[in-house]
């Protein structure tokens, strides 16, 4: 498992600081997962990304992990909880030889993480920005290579749990619950067999994260309109879809058809129309050139989650660009839905 997770990290263009601190908030992830209650599943997962990780104690051997500043990770995790918690409470321990108290849980003297976070962030760009930050700035104090990073993880929250059980518990609790979709499938991944993950393509690997797989209704025509773009056949891609930037990628989706309008009296299509609405998507003007087409994507793109799909400028990376493209395709079903004409200037 170590291995694909670390080749679909690759494959995303993730830094290695990134992977290291990636692979590190999953372990605090899984400490506070209650479906990981029971310490013979946590050790099970855990074994999943870490064979030197033992079902029987010592669950780790002497040795392995543990060349880590924990001292700086600690004031980038109480950074976090605390200008997003809004209030963070962490515990005072009573010092023996004095009557002074310390400190569980530090913040650093200047703010590292992105401006953007607050209370009230709640755009997936902002956090998209956020947790890449963290990531990165978290294996920056990392000097194990990537399964010791990930036990680093471990040592981390055992060392700090036994002083505050509720301020670690929160910090770890949040520490995978804003991840943005292309860096979640890192952790959603570890419920796949290996030999299947290596099977996937990677779009729909971040799709299935952006959406719920299990939703009857938008998650299907989604993942059919996804495909139907960057595949020509089973296995056969577009190469030029796979290959254009977002710009490109924009136009060619938001030029494509969803012949929507030939379903309009199927009982599937008042139900979405009425999903749609109820979670903010808007009917969209109906179109007269491509200029137009995308301005749209773009000004739905920016409002819904706060990207720019027709910046200019480069992103961090594939997986990010998967994320953006996630966006795209869901933005043209749902115009296809609730306005099934709205691109049909571009019909061949």
């Amino acid at each position: 498992m170590l291995d694909v997770w670390q080749h679909d990290a690759n494959e995303f263009e993730l830094p290695e600081n990134v992977q290291k601190g990636l692979i590190f908030l999953i372990a605090l992830g899984m400490r506070v997962d209650p479906d990981l209650a029971a310490p013979e599943e946590l050790l099970r997962q855990a074994q999943k990304l870490s064979n030197q990780i033992s079902l029987t104690p010592p669950h780790f051997p002497e040795g392995v992990g543990g060349d880590f500043y924990d001292g700086v990770i600690e004031e980038l995790l109480t950074e976090l909880a605390e200008r997003f918690l809004a209030p963070f409470e962490s515990r005072k321990i009573n010092l023996s030889s004095s009557s002074d108290k310390l400190k569980v849980w530090k913040r650093g003297a200047k703010d590292r993480l992105p401006t953007c976070l607050g209370s009230e962030t709640s755009l997936l760009s902002d956090w998209d920005d956020i947790m890449t930050s963290l990531c990165g700035l978290i294996g920056d104090q990392i000097n194990d290579d990537l399964e010791e990073a990930f036990v680093d993880g471990f040592l981390f929250f055992d060392s700090y749990y036994p002083m505050d059980v509720q301020g670690t518990t929160q910090i770890s609790g949040i520490a995978t619950a804003f991840l943005p979709p292309h860096l979640m499938w890192f952790e959603h991944c570890l419920n796949f067999d290996p030999e299947l993950l290596s099977q996937g393509n990677p779009v729909q690997k971040v799709l299935g994260c952006f959406l719920r797989p299990e939703e009857p209704l938008i998650f299907p025509r989604v993942l059919m309109f996804s495909d139907w773009l960057h595949y020509c056949g089973p296995g056969q891609k577009r190469q030029e879809v796979w290959d254009a930037n977002l710009i490109q990628f924009t136009v060619i989706a938001g030029t494509a058809q969803t012949y929507f309008h030939e379903e309009t009296s199927e009982s599937w299509f008042s139900p979405a129309c009425e999903k749609l609405r109820d979670e903010g998507f808007k009917t969209p003007p109906v179109c007269t050139s491509n200029v137009e087409i995308a301005t749209v994507l773009r000004e739905q793109a920016n409002d819904k989650w706060g990207y720019d799909v027709l910046a200019e400028e480069g992103y961090p990376g594939l997986g990010a660009e998967y994320t953006r493209r996630a966006c795209i395709s869901l933005l043209c079903v749902a115009n296809g839905i609730l306005q099934p004409t709205w691109n049909h200037f571009a019909r061949s």
